[in-house]
């Protein structure tokens, strides 16, 4: 098993994640401590971090374009896919595809 740091900045991911886990019912008490020591590598934090927040719908992460409400013009959204994202803004009444990012 690999060393994943312990920063506040990893527990306010994984504060995150678990209240995903938690509204989701997947996991009814987690806390970022769990979250943390399920860990074996750092990047796995960052990337269910990604997947909590498309599940939340938070700061612009979604899982799909369907689910953006009310677009406007010049919104920038994340669609998370299975270990990767699309970048999309929104220009002229479409969604254009700015480029993907995979993870770790």
């Amino acid at each position: 098993m690999s060393y994943v740091p312990k920063s506040p900045f990893i527990l306010e991911m994984c504060e995150v994640i678990a209240e995903s886990m938690r509204k989701k019912g997947t996991w009814p008490n987690c806390t970022a401590e769990d979250i943390h020591a399920s860990a074996d590598r750092y990047e796995q934090i960052p990337s269910w971090y990604w997947d909590a927040l498309a599940d939340l719908k938070r700061n612009n992460y979604y899982r799909s374009l369907d689910e953006v409400v009310n677009p406007t013009e010049e919104m920038y959204v994340l669609i998370r896919l299975e270990k990767s994202k699309e970048s999309y803004v929104y220009r002229k009444g479409n969604w254009v595809n700015v480029g993907d990012t995979r993870d770790l």
